[in-house]
This record gives C-alpha cells, sequence and structure tokens, in this order.
C-alpha cells in the first residue's frame, strides 16, 4: 500500500464564493463560473477526496475505512473508533 496519495478535492459553490480566487490558486480554470467558495479536502461523508488507484477511484473515507490502523495508528483508531 503506498502512503501518499493525490487528492482530488470537491469544490462547494454558494453565493457568497469567488469566481476566481479558488481557481487562481488551484491553477484551474472555473468552467462552469459558479462562486467557488469552499475546498474540501479530507474523510468528510458529504464530500471525501477522491484518489485514483490502479484499480480506480476510491473515495478517501473509504481508504481510511478499510485500513484505519495503518493508515491512522492504532493509538488514533482506537481513541476515536472512527468505523465500526
Amino acid at each position: 500500500m503506498r502512503y501518499f496519495y493525490k487528492l482530488d478535492n470537491t469544490i462547494r459553490t454558494y453565493p457568497w464564493g469567488s469566481k476566481q480566487g479558488i481557481a487562481s490558486v488551484l491553477g484551474k480554470k472555473n468552467i462552469s463560473n459558479d462562486p467557488w467558495a469552499e475546498l474540501w479536502m479530507g474523510a468528510h461523508p458529504a464530500a471525501p477526496s477522491m484518489i485514483d488507484k490502479a484499480d480506480g477511484k476510491v473515495s478517501l473515507l473509504s481508504l481510511i475505512e478499510a485500513n484505519q490502523e495503518l493508515l491512522l495508528g492504532k493509538k488514533t483508531a482506537a481513541a476515536f473508533r472512527l468505523f465500526a
């Protein structure tokens, strides 16, 4: 198992966002011209980061669920009991 992954993160759009701000930081074009308000990175169930693996895309949440102790460490996995 690799321990470093390039994350594909979710951009949340809200009326108070900017059409250029996050796009310019990421070096991406805002093709939809929607106001980008938040860049979500992590394993939040509503918009987990995605990872490209040899066998397809998988969410960071799914990867952590399947490998809790390896990716989080025994102490953290036990302390938070993140997944039953």
